[in-house]
């Protein structure tokens, strides 16, 4: 629990999470910018390759051999797991994660509470993008827990967005189960939006270059 800062202490049914390089400026302007909207928002301080026990925390994940120098790719992995297994031992019953480029609306709970979490779609599997690729995502623990027991059974070949939705690069699906909706049926495929000026500046390449 070390790297959670501003964990709320709310009744609230939602646990809303930014995973957060605290130490880039523009990155952590912008988890605070968005805690105006979400007041009960927390951060998550971003797991990185320079961590002291990286590559010990990493052996201890089934990462597969084609993410070897991924290593960006891996620190992401890592800081999402930490808090997926974390809100499994709270009592919320939705798991929002944002990335630290991502932009909410200002009524976001409105919306989740109005159009998602008792929507069809999501109540099959429990999980649903809420934004561009994996930077806001929307969880109950029923899908944490399917995304925990796929990861033991099927190795980690590519990036939290398409693993976790089974899409490759060419569109192709593989042979792994599908946990997290890409969008639900009748609803925008995104909610929230993100701030391109960050997002242009990706540390998960940063991270592999350096470590390459």
């Amino acid at each position: 629990m070390e790297r959670f800062l501003y964990l709320p202490n709310t009744k609230s049914e939602y646990f809303f999470c930014m995973v957060c390089l605290t130490n880039v400026k523009e990155r952590y302007d912008n988890f605070k910018l968005q805690k105006k909207n979400i007041p009960t928002l927390s951060a998550y301080d971003a797991i990185t390759p320079d961590a002291k026990n990286f590559y010990e925390e990493c052996s201890k994940i089934n990462f597969d051999e084609n993410l070897n120098n991924q290593i960006g790719r891996k620190a992401l992995w890592l800081s999402n797991i930490d808090v997926f297994k974390y809100f499994l031992t709270t009592k919320y019953k939705y798991l929002v994660v944002f990335q630290d480029d991502a932009i909410a609306p200002k009524n976001l709970i409105n919306i989740l509470n109005k159009n998602y979490v008792n929507h069809t779609d999501f109540l099959k599997l429990g999980g649903v993008r809420l934004g561009q690729y994996a930077s806001c995502n929307l969880y109950n623990k029923y899908c944490i827990k399917n995304i925990l027991d796929t990861i033991e059974k099927y190795s980690i070949d590519r990036g939290l967005d398409h693993y976790i939705s089974n899409i490759n690069a060419n569109g192709k699906k593989k042979k792994l189960p599908c946990n997290v909706h890409c969008s639900l049926s009748n609803l925008p495929k995104t909610i929230t939006t993100v701030n391109n000026k960050i997002s242009s500046k990706s540390m998960r390449e940063y991270y592999n270059k350096k470590f390459n």
